[in-house]
């Protein structure tokens, strides 16, 4: 038999931000019983990645799991791969942080394992060309990436038998093709397919090598396949045939490879990802055609999965396509260039816990999506936020030292191309788009190292069509053949396709609405409902700062109102101001200059973004009365309201909204439908609060409404069953 040479690479990462118990319960079913059935096969040598989020839970809650990889390493049976330390889309990151954060994985490793890693995981396999002098200023060798970037680039299928040399501006690193069709088979299907398989392989092309490398939960984590892997045998199987077989099929690492083999060539590779990524950053409504397409191209009779020249999207779509993705990437790069003024002070020591939450805010996963939850999971959006509040605090600290203060500042936070105004104090951050309505769109509480209003709007999916098709009872549609995720559909809940109700754009609050009088919060709810003004999402103009305190924000727009007596001019300024560290003031002023305003309610929505709408810890308080039963995934209507208050027991938060004319209160939860691994589910965004008032307003008369809006920690603090990375 011909000689085939195989390397066995694992990447496992889980999420800065998600929960104990999952990543326990990934440790159980995947990563430790994964390298014990290694271990009992010392012959068979692989490659792994563990991302340095999990890294650190694993030094923290499992160090036996490190002593049992370094064993690995020093019997020469494994080689560990460094990466980005809290696994970054590195095309996103400032460069400076590109090296920062590999150089800091590096000198993880060789302080904990005494490995000097030359390789490195690229987080998502995202490449874009300019990587390869980044990667090489950071002192990699080598990488890897689906053979799918290979064939994009025009290199045929049957010239991807070892590695290629890329370059950039000088800086060369070698590049290794990783096998889709292995993707596809391990481990979902049989061991005797593999097989044959890799003896294909080695006949065909003798002497060459095969790159199997993937996620590592696909051994146990994934749906179905801990059955498949452990319970039934796969893996064990699989690595026995590895051993029949070591007379021609040689298991390696990526460096033996190296120091034994020349490149196939030099190639330059396109800006992509693997095939399904490039697929979930197309916009919704190019899905269809999309598929439509692949479909055309690969034919009755083609035996490629997916077209090499049909590519999709690209990664950084994604911030686009999402907007509240763009505003955290946008918000975390705001808080660096501050990092990285106040460090040029020389104060880097102090404000070294500041760059860390920084780079742990980097990791990638709450800012896209795909099949998996993603920007989709609150808590992990919130944890991101948590990490940049947190390291803003450290920065306040250095710059302001202890003590009540209040800073305002002028500046493009959100990316968008206009200038936005930030009110800080040790208490709260409050950022105001004049732009979008004067509306606030970010309210941080400080000390939880929360965002309240990191909620998700509701937004088409291109997948959202295979829920309609499929809705039916709950369920799998697996039989005894473990599937991959990416050919499994499966409705976790019933009636999920009812709640397919679309926003416009960004559920921000302290928006101002003119509306009927009938409307209901299963109207605002459903979005349908008759918008009578024009001041919730268009420009405000804004008061020139040095003529008002510095303590407040003052916003003017001349707008019209429908009225059932027709369209009238309404003149509206919104008046935003600290009252104390943790109490704002949001007043608004209406003015009819020229005829009456009448026959309409004015409205203030605010999205409060808190843990959950369905735990008993997370509740309303209505006319401070007390709890009165009301979770805040509760949907009602009351009249005759002068303060409405969100608890939330886990952040923990408490939310008073105070009102100076008794109020009609409109609540509801919003929920959005998304794709996961374990099929499609319904995840809580936000709680939405509407606050409204009939106006009557004469000619030449003024009407006015003072919301208050305090910030503070409950009494009641519940611990959160489930800690976080």
């Amino acid at each position: 038999m011909k000689n085939l040479y195989f390397v066995f690479c694992l990447h496992n990462h889980q999420p800065v931000g998600n929960f104990d118990q999952v990543v326990e319960d990934a440790y159980r079913r995947s990563y430790l019983p994964f390298l014990e059935a290694l271990w009992a096969h010392p012959s068979v040598t692989f490659v792994m990645h563990v991302s340095g989020c999990l890294w650190e839970w694993i030094e923290r809650v499992h160090p036996e799991y490190v002593d049992r990889v370094r064993a690995a390493v020093g019997r020469g049976q494994l080689e560990i791969l460094t990466g980005g330390f809290y696994e970054p889309i590195l095309a996103m990151i400032p460069d400076e942080d590109k090296l920062s954060q590999i150089g800091r994985y590096s000198e993880h490793l060789r302080n904990r394992l005494g490995v000097d890693p030359k390789g490195m995981w690229l987080a998502e396999r995202v490449w874009e060309p300019q990587l390869a002098r980044w990667l090489g200023e950071a002192g990699v060798r080598y990488t890897a990436l689906d053979d799918f970037h290979f064939r994009a680039s025009g290199i045929r299928r049957d010239a991807l038998v070892s590695h290629f040399t890329t370059e950039d501006q000088g800086r060369s690193i070698q590049v290794f093709p990783m096998s889709e069709t292995l993707r596809y088979l391990i481990p979902f299907g049989s061991v005797e397919e593999t097989e044959q398989y890799l003896r294909s392989r080695a006949e065909a092309f003798p002497g060459s090598l095969v790159v199997f490398g993937d996620d590592g939960e696909k051994f146990g984590v994934w749906p179905g396949t801990h059955r498949t892997v452990y319970e039934r045998g796969w893996l064990e199987s699989f690595l026995a045939m590895l051993e029949k077989n070591a007379e021609w099929l040689h298991t390696v690492t990526f460096s033996e490879w190296l120091d034994r083999s020349e490149p196939a060539g030099h190639a330059y590779l396109p800006t992509l990802s693997y095939p399904e990524m490039m697929e979930w950053a197309l916009p919704a409504d190019c899905w269809k055609e999309f598929r439509e397409n692949r479909a055309i191209l690969k034919g009755p009779s083609h035996n490629e999965r997916n077209p090499r020249f049909l590519r999709g999207g690209y990664w950084r779509s994604f911030l686009s396509k999402y907007p509240e993705s763009y505003r955290m990437y946008s918000r975390m790069l705001d808080v660096r260039r501050r990092l990285a003024e106040a460090d040029s002070g020389g104060r880097r020591s102090e404000l070294e816990p500041a760059w860390l939450d920084l780079w742990r805010a980097q990791c990638n996963c709450a800012y896209w999506h795909g099949i998996f939850g993603g920007l989709y999971l609150k808590h992990l959006r919130s944890e991101i936020y948590r990490r940049l509040i947190s390291a803003e605090c450290v920065l306040e600290d250095v710059l302001h030292g202890k003590g009540d203060w209040i800073d305002r500042r002028m500046g493009d936070v959100d990316g968008d191309g206009t200038s936005e105004i930030v009110l800080s104090t040790p208490e709260v951050n409050v950022l105001v788009s004049p732009r979008r309505g004067g509306s606030v769109f970010e309210l941080d509480f400080k000390p939880a190292r929360a965002n309240l209003l990191a909620t998700l709007a509701r937004r088409p999916e291109g997948y959202h069509a295979d829920l309609v098709r499929v809705s039916r009872k709950p369920g799998t549609e697996d039989g005894e053949q473990t599937q991959s995720i990416h050919d499994r559909v499966a409705v976790k809940e019933t009636g999920l396709d009812s709640l397919l109700v679309y926003d416009d754009g960004p559920r921000d609050s302290w928006t101002c609405h003119f509306l009927p009088a009938s409307v209901t919060a299963a109207d605002l709810k459903e979005n349908r409902y008759e918008e009578l003004g024009d001041f919730a999402d268009l420009p405000f103009d804004l008061q020139d700062l040095e003529r008002v305190p510095s303590e407040e924000i003052v916003l003017r727009r001349e707008g019209r109102v429908n009225t059932p007596a027709g369209p009238r001019r309404v003149d509206m300024t919104k008046t935003l101001r600290v009252v104390r560290p943790g109490e704002l003031a949001l007043t608004v002023d209406l003015a009819a200059p020229n005829e009456s305003v009448d026959g309409v309610c004015f409205g203030t929505v605010f999205n409060i973004a808190l843990s959950d709408g369905a735990n008993p810890e997370c509740f309303y308080v209505l006319n401070g009365a007390g709890r009165n039963g009301d979770l805040l995934g509760a949907e009602a209507d009351d009249d005759g309201i002068d303060s409405v208050a969100l608890v939330d027991g886990y952040v923990p938060v408490r939310v008073d909204l105070s009102v100076d004319r008794n109020a009609r209160l409109l609540r509801f939860p919003i929920a959005t439908v998304s794709q996961s691994e374990d099929g499609f589910e319904k995840s809580y965004q936000s709680s939405v609060v509407v606050l409204l008032w009939k106006v009557d307003l004469p000619p030449g008369e003024h009407w006015r409404v003072r919301v208050g809006v305090q910030v503070s920690t409950p009494e009641a603090v519940v611990e959160s069953p489930a800690g976080r990375l």
